[in-house]
């Protein structure tokens, strides 16, 4: 449900997506990024599944991260 809100082109400037405000696609290897701290919702509507995989590119590259789900 949220996703295609987020992808609509009413939240974007013309021939904008929402893969270019990610910020899941500015974590690259030879990038320079602070430590982060990432918290989700267990039960947050699939919003967990993108907390999960930013968590994990973010430790594919090596960078400092600290990863808490929240239950309830």
């Amino acid at each position: 449900m949220f996703r295609i809100l987020y992808e609509s082109s009413l939240m974007y400037p013309e021939g904008k997506t929402m893969y270019e405000y990610s910020p899941i696609e500015y974590i690259k290897a030879d990038s320079t990024l602070p430590p982060f701290l990432v918290m989700s919702a267990r039960f947050d509507m699939g919003l967990e599944i993108d907390a999960q995989r930013f968590v994990e590119k973010l430790r594919q590259h090596n960078y400092q991260v600290e990863y808490y789900v929240i239950g309830g």
